[in-house]
């Protein structure tokens, strides 16, 4: 945090005990002061105290598991047992409340609301035993922004509990507690998860530095090049290129990445032709590289922009480019990226940057999550109400002016988590996307995920209402009143799936698509896929009269468990007769058979450990168009180390880093099982599959939003994992291609050699280019361990710089392992600059025992 933060804090908390020291003695200090007082000066702390004791958890939920914690409140100033409230997110509902003086109720999501049943006594510490469904073992499964609501819903952040911010970091959360016993660190007692400490990484990191590297110039160009005939000698560029009109005027994108290495272009440069060629390939291009000229072509536009690309990265940074051919085409067809921005909301500038590293990898899907439970981002037409209201969270019990607070995102309007794409801001995201021959795939999530259309929609009813035009007050009205169904969604929302059985639903779905395909339109960038959504839609309509009225009249439908498959297949018929392929999550598609031709898109998101490439193949073999997205290895709002310091959801995977991305065997998804451990670092079995004729698509990498608050986390999350996805996505390794006949070390082996390679070129070229193009990222630590007294060192990628400092010195550079005698702390640096990982600390002490930390 910085000083002028901090300077700020100290100005208010005094400005708060002046105003109440300055009181009359006749006059009595307010609630409204005393509350000020207290959001300035009151202590919290939120502690997980176990996830493995035996505890009376609710059978009902969460398959029967529960953790305790307990929530610590010192307030500064004595407050009345009544006319007060805090509010509070908690991930997980709580089930149970030892408290003589406060009563906790779940609002909704993850809404809690703390009330006082006593009078608060200044400087007392009142500690408050819970017990909550599933598990807690990340500083980042405690949310930000608790607050009090007081007199006719004022309210007021209560300042321990801000999350501290500074750019280029990670946040801290002041109130959560410390992560030190294993009880903490396992979410249950089956769990047998190792938290990656110095001495864990230095064993793994070993078993892989162990293997003989190859040459990393073979990963020059990230995705790797599927051919290439270097003839061993340099080519001088330090004249630039010179790139004719035609072509600058056609890949204006890919002009500007070639400026972006480093590269300059002038008259005199090395010329740089491209020719469209439909004797070639598809989706292949050839790049000739000469002391004469480059010469580029390929069977359609992405092919010669993939080609400038790869030009791009031969010449990043660099005054030289080697000579000779280069021959390339993807593996998959769809390489997508998945960004979550309904959750909490990512600007236009965290877009465009995003759009430019995909295309620098040759990514070419971007996945947009548009609205969910807890935001709305797209503007509609005819419906401002969607991002009005829907677009933000906020203090407002009736949800007329925003949605209730979700997320840890507090009571201010202003929060950067809130926002919207105006109808120019969409048009700009398509219109620079396509520049970059990258594919906007726009989801706004049904009938599932979908309050914050929900309350949009009743706020409008309720304005229209009460001016008297009830008709039009009902036309899009998704709200059944007398609907007395009790459920409770995976997010833990009791109000969040629309109603298949009220005409007012499909009437704002068309209403809504009709509208997306126009701003399309309107961009030049035709709509060619839409994703529903389609998943998770837990226990709706049971006691919708207006569903049991519809079965009652229905010749097809007999249950209300069988009006998913209805909803889904009856909007997928509606994107379809506008010449839209249809897309939804692989829980949702497998509800129906459709009853046309029509290819679907289906996102296969069942779990490896769960069998889930099962699932994948059976979709592939109805000729779907099917993309894995496991989340195993593909989600990347998941931790990339078991560490709770580490952000991230982890309920598929407890660590998914750069290097497991890279292992991942993607089309006999079953042999990952040789590689990997499940979630709670167990063996799992996976049936072996034919796989001969199965032919998937694509891949797509995720980023859900929960808990990433920030683009510098968003950034973070993304790379460099996105770069070993990208080079799965464009290109499928020999080694994959031997898998099933190749032992389990000698498959290791081959990764491991190919990896070093890999990793050296991450660090030398692609992690420099996000650091000159200031895009935060993560630099894994290194591991450490004291061997007879000295301190030995190592890194997964090659070509770090490693460094150690004692607790009363510098940090020096490590070379060679040296002599310890107190604790030394070490870090990882990027060479030739100030990226920095996360520090780790080495007992000299404690002498290693273990043998391969695995």
């Amino acid at each position: 945090m910085s000083y002028k933060h901090l300077h700020k804090m100290a100005f208010l908390s005094t400005l708060c005990a002046w105003l109440i020291a300055c009181q009359p003695a006749n006059e009595p200090i307010s609630i409204e002061q005393k509350i000020a007082s207290n959001a300035q000066n009151m202590q919290v702390t939120y502690q997980v105290v176990s996830n493995t004791s035996e505890l009376d958890c609710r059978t009902d939920i969460a398959e029967g598991q529960c953790y305790q914690s307990q929530l610590e409140l010192i307030f500064s100033d004595s407050l009345p047992s009544k006319g007060w409230h805090i509010y509070l997110s908690h991930l997980s509902p709580i089930q149970t409340v030892k408290s003589d003086t406060f009563a906790i109720e779940h609002i909704n999501g993850d809404l809690h609301k703390l009330s006082p049943k006593a009078n608060i006594v200044a400087g007392e510490t009142y500690n408050i035993s819970l017990i909550s469904a599933f598990w807690s073992v990340s500083k980042t499964d405690v949310l930000p922004n608790y607050y009090f609501a007081y007199d006719d819903n004022k309210t007021a952040v209560i300042q321990a509990t801000q999350e501290q911010f500074n750019p280029g970091e990670l946040p801290i959360i002041p109130h959560a507690g410390s992560f030190t016993s294993e009880q903490q660190i396992l979410r249950n007692r089956e769990d047998n998860s190792k938290r990656y400490d110095a001495e864990f990484l230095y064993h793994r990191n070993q078993k892989i530095q162990q293997t003989t590297a190859l040459t990393s110039q073979q990963y020059a160009v990230i995705p790797k090049i599927r051919e290439q005939h270097i003839d061993g000698t340099n080519i001088d560029i330090s004249n630039g290129l010179f790139i004719a009109s035609n072509i600058s005027d056609t890949y204006p994108a890919a002009i500007e990445l070639i400026q972006s290495a480093g590269v300059s272009l002038q008259e005199n440069g090395l010329p740089v032709t491209a020719e469209l060629n439909d004797e070639n390939d598809k989706n292949t291009y050839s790049l000739s590289i000469s002391a004469q000229c480059i010469e580029i072509s390929g069977n359609q536009a992405s092919d010669i922009f993939y080609g400038l690309v790869s030009l791009a990265q031969l010449a990043n940074q660099s005054q030289s480019i080697p000579s000779g051919t280069y021959v390339d085409s993807p593996r998959y067809t769809f390489r997508g990226v998945h960004l979550d921005v309904a959750r909490n909301f990512r600007g236009l500038a965290f877009i465009e940057t995003l759009i430019k590293e995909m295309a620098w990898l040759k990514l070419n899907k971007l996945h947009l999550h548009l609205a969910d439970d807890e935001g709305w981002r797209l503007e509609i037409n005819g419906l401002p109400e969607l991002t009005d209201i829907g677009g933000y969270r906020c203090h407002d019990p009736s949800e007329r002016t925003c949605l209730q607070p979700q997320l840890g995102n507090g009571p201010d309007r202003q929060s950067n988590t809130n926002g919207f794409y105006s109808v120019s801001d969409y048009k700009h995201i398509l219109q620079l996307a396509a520049k970059h021959h990258i594919e906007v795939i726009p989801s706004l999530d049904m009938p599932g995920h979908s309050r914050a259309a929900i309350k949009s929609m009743e706020a409008r009813y309720f304005t229209l209402l009460e001016s008297g035009k009830k008709k039009l007050a009902e036309e899009f009205l998704l709200t059944d009143f007398n609907d007395e169904t009790h459920y409770a969604s995976v997010q833990h929302y009791s109000d969040n799936t629309l109603n298949p059985c009220l005409p007012a639903t499909f009437k704002f779905v068309e209403k809504v698509l009709v509208d997306l395909v126009e701003q399309h339109q309107q961009a030049g960038v035709p709509l060619n896929r839409y994703h529903i959504g389609a998943d998770e839609t837990a226990g709706a309509w049971h006691e919708s009269p207006a569903c049991k009225q519809f079965i009652e009249t229905s010749t097809q439908l007999n249950s209300t468990e069988e009006l998913g498959g209805y909803f889904i297949e009856r909007v997928a018929k509606l994107v379809q007769q506008q010449g839209i392929i249809a897309a939804g999550w692989s829980d949702g598609m497998r509800e129906f058979s459709p009853q046309t031709n029509e290819k679907m898109q289906v996102n296969v998101w069942d779990a490896l450990m769960l069998q889930g490439h099962k699932e994948a193949q059976k979709f592939a073999q109805q000729g779907w168009h099917t993309i894995l997205s496991y989340p195993d290895v593909l989600y990347f709002d998941f931790p990339y180390a078991v560490d709770p310091n580490e952000p991230g959801y982890y309920w598929a995977s407890r660590a998914t880093d750069s290097y497991k991305v890279f292992q991942f065997v993607a089309d006999d998804a079953g042999q990952n099982h040789r590689l990997w451990q499940d979630r709670q670092n167990r063996p799992y079995l996976a049936e072996q599959l034919n796989i001969n004729e199965t032919e998937f698509e694509g891949i797509q990498a995720h980023l859900w939003s929960e808990i990433v608050r920030h683009d510098d986390v968003a950034f973070y999350m993304y790379f460099p994992r996105l770069i070993s996805f990208a080079q799965q996505a464009w290109h499928k390794p020999e080694w994959q291609t031997q898998v099933a006949d190749l032992k389990d070390e000698e498959l290791k082996q081959k990764i491991n050699q190919q990896w070093r390679a890999f990793s050296s070129a991450l660090v030398s070229k692609q992690f420099s280019r996000l650091s000159k193009q200031d895009i935060p990222f993560r630099i894994a630590p290194p591991g450490a361990v004291v061997q007879q007294g000295k301190l030995h060192i190592n890194h997964l990628f090659d070509g770090m710089q490693l460094q150690y400092k004692a607790p009363s010195g510098e940090w020096q550079t490590y070379l060679n392992p040296i002599s310890v005698n107190q604790p030394i702390s070490i870090r990882a640096m990027l060479p030739n600059t100030q990226e920095v990982s996360s520090v780790m600390t080495v007992n000299s002490t404690n002498e290693v025992k273990r043998g391969n930390g695995e």
